[in-house]
């Protein structure tokens, strides 16, 4: 019996209209506050809170930032700080060049979570001058599935709340971070990026490197893909090819003629090969697209504060990697996330029968 799911399980997907854009929220009173909600998905010792500034005016005062517990009469953060009355942050290193990045914060005392609470990411303006001269503006969500651009994971929460108010808008996505000593969680998004590729750019190739985990099945195929390959010009072909480190295993060339999306938008590309290879779990494949004219596509990939930082997005071990003609890839970028999913066969199974489990945060329908 086989089974059939995508890889990476990051869930995001690509809608025709170009990139995603960020929607940001103002602190500039003071006793304001900002809030982000989330459920934690297995238990875990939070040590790190963080939170994306995405501009500043002026030098505001002081913001406290913490974690509390969540009111389930109100869905708003209950006023309690978690880990103790005064494990909270007070900040004040107000800084320019701190916009479109993370200002993240060590808690005084280690936050301990269980599989399911709901807690909240908080940011007060606490003290000293916060007014329309001294505030900061602060990344609140990227914009999402449902929207007319952009990107989008499905899952929720989260939300958010600002001013007393609750933002229940759909399928948007909240910027935050929470960090334990191995994994980060919350949506580390730093910035949507764009590598343009023809046959003579460098790079002109960009690849997924997966490794699938060794536990549940020990051998696989890839049937197909889903990404964006961003070409709003016919006449260019692309290379779609499977690869041992830089041997290739398949392969397929995509027409843009042939492109029902030529705008931009997520399609799935399928190899077509009667027989495809059987790989080895635990064992690093790369998925690469590869520009074959002179006819520009658009590679996609997320970037992120850090590389230990992909783990909010996957569970599972992938890494970006880039090339260009033959020559080796490079893996030096591991801060970034390509928006590549494979899409998988399993062919045997390490113990018992039936399908492998597939993960809760894996989308979409390639289910066994």
């Amino acid at each position: 019996m086989s089974s059939f799911f995508e890889f990476p399980s990051h869930g995001f997907r690509f809608l025709p209209g170009g990139g995603p854009t960020t929607t940001s929220t103002q602190l500039q009173a003071s006793g304001s506050e900002f809030n982000s909600y989330f459920i934690i998905p297995e238990a875990a010792t939070i040590t790190t809170v963080g939170w994306r500034q995405n501009g500043l005016t002026g030098t505001p005062g002081t913001l406290r930032v913490g974690l509390q517990g969540v009111s389930a009469t109100t869905g708003q953060n209950d006023g309690t700080w978690l880990g103790g009355a005064t494990n909270y942050v007070d900040y004040t290193g107000w800084s320019t060049g701190n916009n479109g990045a993370f200002v993240t914060h060590t808690l005084p005392t280690s936050v301990t979570t269980t599989r399911g609470q709901f807690i909240a990411v908080v940011l007060r303006s606490q003290a000293g001058t916060w007014d329309a001269s001294n505030r900061v503006q602060i990344s609140r969500y990227v914009s999402a599935g449902g929207s007319a651009t952009g990107t989008g994971r499905y899952f929720s929460p989260p939300y958010s709340s600002a001013g007393g108010t609750i933002d229940a808008t759909a399928n948007n996505d909240e910027i935050f971070i929470l960090r334990s000593s191995s994994k980060t969680y919350g949506n580390p998004y730093v910035s949507y990026n764009v590598v343009a590729a023809t046959n003579t750019s460098n790079p002109d190739e960009m690849g997924l490197a997966f490794t699938m985990p060794s536990t549940g099945f020990s051998t696989y195929e890839i049937i197909g893909c889903r990404f964006n390959l961003g070409v709003t010009t016919a006449g260019g072909t692309f290379d779609v090819t499977l690869y041992n480190n830089t041997t290739v295993l398949q392969q397929i060339t995509i027409d843009t003629d042939q492109l029902a999306r030529s705008s931009g938008g997520t399609s799935e590309y399928y190899f077509d090969e009667a027989t495809l290879s059987t790989l080895n779990s635990g064992t690093e494949y790369i998925l690469g697209l590869k520009a074959r004219s002179t006819v520009t596509g658009n590679f996609y990939y997320i970037n992120m504060p850090t590389a230990n930082d992909i783990t909010a997005y996957s569970n599972q071990t992938i890494r970006y990697c880039e090339r260009q003609t033959t020559g080796a890839w490079s893996f030096t970028n591991d801060t970034r996330l390509p928006i590549i999913t494979v899409l998988v066969r399993t062919t045997a199974f390490t113990g018992g029968s039936g399908g492998m489990i597939v993960h809760p945060g894996m989308a979409g329908g390639m289910r066994g």
